[in-house]
């Protein structure tokens, strides 16, 4: 006897005492109690009670829950977000989605870019006159540019740092 092939996350069945835990963590991060949010929702407490007990909510609920819960329906109903696969409840704000694209655009292409451009800077301080050989500027030209990658490459880690850390990856 075989199996079926697992279906798609979206395709499985729901597990609807999951969803009862996930609507009973909003609605306790809210600090309210059923009865309060039952109000908000537009229904009654005994709804909410079965809500939290695994009777899934009707649509307009699910909505109002997901924005009480600043999260998404896809993560009370299956405990991910759809965008990205997370499973906090927190929905990211639409800024670190978009630095998560270009983040990921800028690992492709970008860092090649940045790499090349911190090389030349090298070669340039490298190759730059000693001093006394040009008027008063070739002193500071060297040392200039020797800085100048060194800061270009510490502000590349930093940046790459920080949004790993908001994305929470790697």
């Amino acid at each position: 006897m075989s199996r079926s092939p697992k279906p798609p996350l979206g395709l499985q069945p729901l597990d609807k005492h999951a969803i009862g835990a996930r609507i009973r963590q909003i609605r306790l991060r809210c600090g309210l109690r059923q009865r309060e949010l039952a109000l908000r929702l537009g229904t009654s407490q005994s709804a909410v009670h079965k809500y939290e007990h695994g009777v899934i909510p009707e649509a307009r609920r699910l909505l109002a829950l997901a924005s009480l819960g600043q999260t998404t329906v896809e993560w009370i109903l299956t405990g991910r977000h759809a965008e990205h696969g997370a499973t906090e409840q927190e929905r990211p704000d639409a800024e670190l989605l978009v630095l998560a694209q270009r983040l990921r655009s800028f690992r492709q292409v970008g860092a090649a870019r940045v790499r090349e451009a911190l090389s030349l800077l090298e070669a340039a301080a490298a190759a730059a006159p000693e001093p006394g050989t040009l008027p008063a500027l070739a002193p500071a030209v060297g040392p200039t540019l020797q800085a100048a990658a060194a800061i270009v490459a510490r502000v590349l880690e930093t940046l790459l740092d920080q949004a790993q850390e908001r994305l929470g990856s790697d």
